[in-house]
């Protein structure tokens, strides 16, 4: 057998999207699928979430297991790229962007991000991959997914707080921003007069801006979002990594994002400031397929 280890970067949509684009290399080119999430800011399993029926793509009972695993394969067959030859999974090195590259490497300058189906086919049993997505295909992921009952209560719960019907608006605006916020707010409460209206955003001062102007009618449940300089993300710049210290922290922002991205997929309409947020783009694909949104939240009806 032989394998593609993929090690998905970037937001929510890049995760998801770089998953498919391994997913479809491995099968144009007989390989077998192992993902981990844990060495990007989502800092966890994604099967914890979401369990993903993709063929090609390997199960483990335990996150030790796919260590042990990858461990071994690292250890004992020809790897892509040589230099992590011997590497152990669980202290594999640090994922960097390096700007002059225009690729994702390690500190010390070695390539993961490899194309996978080169005109010359990799020779090696092990290919790393570590990348951000390319295009939209979250739907494409979602299709072969089922949540987990964390995510699925999570979003339940707030759901059923949602007067119904109700307005969602997604405001990206650290790292991308959104121009003319205080217009749109403004532009929103001249048309939404009297809709309840959910609001997520990645900056903490937005929500409260939404706050402000709808009073009761301004809906939000996020609590772990990050206090942070201006233009730093709050999902992956160091500054939010280092609020989130602990398993328990990581868990509840994790779960704060997937509630937010499938909260804003359910409302009547559906708002975004920001063309270049994945994450917004993401929402809208999703609303796109209001059977396959059912059936991952079978509550919604």
């Amino acid at each position: 057998m032989r394998y593609v280890i993929c090690y998905p970067q970037g937001g929510w949509n890049d995760i998801l999207s770089r998953i498919w684009y391994c997913h479809q290399s491995c099968i144009r080119t007989d390989r077998w699928l192992i993902v981990d999430t844990r060495k990007c800011w989502f800092q966890d399993d994604l099967s914890t979430y979401l369990t993903l029926s993709l063929p090609r793509l390997l199960h483990f009972a335990t996150i030790d297991d796919l260590d042990a695993f990858v461990t071994r394969l690292y250890a004992e067959e020809t790897v892509f790229p040589p230099e992590l030859a011997g590497t152990d999974n669980r202290r594999f090195p640090p994922i960097v962007w390096n700007p002059h590259t225009v690729r994702m490497e390690t500190e010390s300058g070695v390539n993961l991000a490899p194309e996978l189906c080169p005109p010359e086919p990799f020779t090696e049993t092990v290919v790393i991959n570590a990348n951000c997505g390319t295009s939209n295909h979250v739907n494409d992921v979602l299709r072969a997914a089922t949540l987990a009952p964390a995510v699925l209560d999570r979003v339940k719960r707030r759901w059923d707080q949602l007067p119904k019907p109700f307005f969602s608006v997604h405001i990206r605006n650290t790292d991308r921003t959104s121009p003319h916020i205080e217009d749109f707010i403004e532009g929103c409460r001249s048309v939404l007069s009297h809709v309840p209206v959910f609001i997520a955003s990645d900056d903490i001062n937005v929500i409260r801006q939404f706050q402000d102007a709808f009073g009761s009618r301004a809906y939000t449940f996020t609590t772990t979002l990050p206090t942070l300089p201006p233009g730093k993300s709050a999902h992956e710049s160091p500054e939010a990594l280092a609020q989130r210290t602990g398993h328990t922290q990581i868990r509840e922002f994790n779960l704060d994002i997937l509630a937010d991205f499938f909260l804003l997929a359910t409302g009547n309409e559906y708002l975004a400031t920001c063309q270049e947020s994945g994450f917004s783009r993401s929402i809208f694909y999703l609303r796109q397929e209001p059977e396959l949104l059912r059936r991952l939240l079978p509550f919604v009806m």
